[in-house]
């Protein structure tokens, strides 16, 4: 059985002791329907709603998937340009994706549309999601 670590204490782990644990190559191609999956069915986004997301960075040596972290230390460090997905709930109770992107210091978001069966798989988030990324992928 594999053991995967949770995201707070790799986390940890990354930010306190200067371990970086190995992270999948991402092809640019792979990059939006791998997101768009994870923020559908991922447990660690649901369960933990606005504070836990999946984050992708690009850099000088490719695409790399950075796993799940907490969403506040993505938006408040300092780092390469990066995309982290997360579920969020409005305030009419509605859960949708959002995208923040950390590009060249600065941090924008984008808000996805809502699907009434939470899939952000759609032909219309699969729309959405490259134009927040352009330039990126």
């Amino acid at each position: 059985m594999d053991f995967a670590p949770s995201p707070m204490a790799e986390h940890i782990v990354r930010t306190h002791f200067g371990i970086e644990p190995a992270r999948r190559s991402l092809r640019a191609e792979e990059v939006v329907l791998y997101l768009l999956l994870e923020v559908t069915e991922a447990a660690e986004l649901w369960g933990q709603r606005g504070y836990l997301a999946r984050a992708v960075s690009f850099g000088p040596h490719g695409i790399c998937d950075e796993g799940i972290v907490p969403l506040q230390h993505f938006v408040d460090a300092p780092g390469p340009d990066a995309v982290a997905i997360v579920q969020e709930t409005d305030a009419h109770g509605q859960h949708r994706p959002v995208v923040y992107l950390h590009r060249a210091g600065n941090v924008t978001e984008h808000v996805l549309s809502v699907h009434p069966l939470f899939d952000c798989r759609t032909l219309d988030h699969q729309a959405q999601l490259p134009s927040a990324l352009a330039g990126l992928i």
